[in-house]
């Protein structure tokens, strides 16, 4: 599998506050159109020295490096189209060496969903603020007890949202280390998405190969694999070790005097308050979508800018 590690940018003299911590942001990119904006948004509000590891699933794929004078290096890594942007995540772990803290984004698009890149531009402006994302890295870094910042209001019941992926949640988390039953129970919700800020040792026990035969081929799955079942399972994942996996809006609000109970409450208070992108579909849509799946395929068989034009059209509604 070809790695092309890009030449070292210096940081410029502007940079003088003491970093906070060693970070490295995790990109994956199937859809090469969603690249510039992810891009314009890491040059405008990463205010912090960066590495940018970014996993394509095309070897022909265009990435231009960030104009920032904060990247200190940039490394894209090929990986096989399998497993969303969950397994070359796994992947992307193992090639990063030493770092403190991660941030995984990636170019969500969900094609099936009129609302898929305007999902994706919400959870990346959680995580990546207009006002900079240094006190998000200053906080986590100096609280131990914060493992994974989710955007704000991606937080879900699992129970809620578990559905056809139950199997394949249930069968990886046999695959972890310490044995994984339980997470689903002590953290009952997850992050909507996939995308978050983490703490490195959070997902230490991971190991691409130990999942690897779990992750079917690529056929335009809408739920049920186990990328779907690790978006479960990500923030039990964090938590396992004690610590807490917290909205960012939680984590700017509470400080390393705050209790651990306190925060934990604010936490829960917060799950299932997105009703724009993760709503109970009301009668007429859960009808639909029970005995009427072809819709879904219909949608994904239209071509790319008659699937963007829709998109656009239910947007201004």
């Amino acid at each position: 599998m070809p790695v092309n590690p890009a030449p070292v940018t210096p940081l410029n003299d502007r940079n003088t506050r003491r970093d906070p911590a060693r970070v490295v942001v995790f990109v994956h990119i199937h859809y090469e159109d969603v690249w510039p904006s992810l891009r314009a948004r890491i040059e405008k509000t990463l205010d912090i020295p960066f590495r940018l590891l970014v996993t394509a699933s095309r070897p022909d794929v265009s990435i231009k490096r960030p104009e920032t004078p904060y990247l200190n290096g940039f490394t894209l890594l090929t990986v096989e189209n399998r497993g969303r942007d969950v397994r070359p995540f796994l992947k992307a772990l193992e090639a990063a060496g030493e770092f403190d803290l991660g941030l995984k984004l990636h170019g969500k698009r969900s094609v099936h969903r009129p609302d898929g890149d305007a999902w994706r531009d919400w959870l990346v402006g959680e995580l990546l603020p207009e006002t900079g994302a240094r006190p998000i890295v200053e906080r986590m870094a100096a609280d131990p007890r914060l493992a994974l910042l989710a955007p704000s209001g991606s937080l879900h019941a699992t129970a809620r949202l578990l559905g056809p992926n139950a199997a394949v949640t249930q069968a990886v988390a046999a695959r972890l280390e310490d044995g994984g039953a339980a997470l689903p129970k002590t953290t009952p919700f997850f992050a909507a998405g996939t995308m978050f800020w983490f703490r490195r040792d959070a997902f230490d026990g991971l190991r691409s190969a130990a999942f690897d035969d779990l992750f079917a081929e690529e056929a335009g799955q809408i739920d049920g694999t186990a990328a779907h079942a690790f978006e479960r399972l990500f923030a039990a994942i964090a938590e396992g070790a004690g610590s807490l996996a917290v909205p960012v809006d939680v984590a700017l609000t509470s400080t390393l005097d705050t209790p651990r109970a306190t925060i934990r409450a604010a936490v829960l208070a917060s799950v299932d308050t997105d009703r724009t992108f993760n709503r109970k579909p009301d009668a007429l849509t859960g009808f639909l979508v029970r005995r009427l799946p072809f819709v879904v395929s219909v949608f994904r068989g239209l071509p790319g800018p008659a699937r963007r034009a829709l998109k656009a059209l239910m947007r201004r509604r």
